[in-house]
């Protein structure tokens, strides 16, 4: 695979940049919230956002928490992340989307997912800061596509399908070190601290991006051709009869692998366990037959959900709002 070039990503995020938008500390957005509960304070913590150009903001958080307690961030649009924790200890736990992720000093992720929307679980007495890079997917594409095809492929995928998912854990270089340092520590005021920082942010995307691709180069070996073979033909089966999906034993056995064997390549050749690609279809499936007007009952039926409460239930945790909000939003 050919090398990344930092410059490139700078090139190219550099020609997309708005140029003459004049960005002062007015639209730097400073607050502190004391957060209570049951009238006794969790904590405080200051949060800064600072539109970076369109489709990508930076956030820094920083946060201290007297008692244990969940704390919700998000970035309405934003479907691209780069997460970084930059304090706060290897206790610190960050649950985002549907994985639980341990998230702590020195490390990063790439998140693509359909809504980025952070669940942190903070335990006492810990000074919790991290920073956050959000980017609108339709734009990130456009950043990247001159050297698209360089990305590894469940990137790619993730990032072209209406509902991709992926979660990847990153590490984070010394020079990376730095940047996030950088951005982290300082306020960027008036025109010269906005190009300042735009400069930093598209350093540290470019960066990142290398790692992304080189934490896939070393990863374990591809999945054997027999094997591949019978995975697919694993998942063409969950998705032919999704609405009595197969357990993984009974999977296993009709493709003729074991089951660990079949959850282990699963994993390595879609980015995705079994039953999160099951979920993953049967979303889009309900998407689709919602806009062709079906009712919900019969979705629920023709999906294998147990009862309708149970798929209003996932629907809405997976795309953000209830089945019939959906498809009253599409009439």
């Amino acid at each position: 695979m050919q090398e990344f070039s930092i410059n490139q990503v700078k090139d190219t995020i550099a020609e997309n940049s708005v140029g003459q938008s004049m960005v002062t500390s007015q639209n730097f957005l400073h607050y502190l919230f004391d957060v209570s509960f049951e009238n006794s304070a969790l904590g405080t913590g200051i949060a800064r956002a600072q539109f970076v150009k369109p489709g990508i903001t930076l956030t820094y958080v920083e946060q201290y928490y007297q008692k244990k307690t969940r704390l919700e961030i998000g970035n309405e649009g934003a479907n691209v992340a780069f997460i970084f924790g930059v304090g706060g200890g290897a206790d610190t736990k960050i649950f985002e989307y549907k994985d639980d992720l341990q998230f702590y000093e020195g490390h990063g992720y790439i998140m693509i997912c359909p809504e980025l929307s952070n669940f942190l679980f903070m335990p006492p007495g810990i000074h919790y800061k991290s920073l956050m890079v959000y980017v609108e997917k339709d734009h990130f594409i456009e950043l990247v596509n001159p050297y698209l095809s360089e990305l590894p492929p469940p990137v790619v995928k993730a990032l072209e399908e209406d509902f991709g998912y992926l979660v990847r854990k990153i590490p984070v270089t010394a020079q990376a070190s730095l940047v996030i340092k950088t951005l982290s520590g300082q306020n960027f005021e008036g025109l010269g601290g906005y190009i300042q920082m735009q400069g930093l942010v598209q350093q540290l995307i470019g960066l990142q991006l290398e790692s992304v691709v080189a934490s896939y180069e070393s990863a374990e070996p591809q999945v054997h051709s027999d094997d591949l073979a019978k995975i697919q033909q694993a998942k063409r089966l969950l998705e032919r009869y999704v609405d009595e999906a197969p357990t993984i034993d009974e999977l296993a056995k009709e493709v003729g692998l074991s089951a660990t064997k079949l959850k282990t390549g699963f994993k390595r050749v879609f980015n995705q366990s079994v039953h999160q690609y099951l979920m993953d279809f049967r979303t889009r499936q309900a998407i689709m037959l919602l806009e062709s007007g079906m009712g919900i009952q019969d979705i629920a039926n023709q999906l294998g959900y147990s009862s309708v409460s149970h798929f209003s239930r996932d629907f809405r945790k997976r795309t953000g709002q209830p089945p019939s909000l959906f498809q009253k939003v599409q009439v």
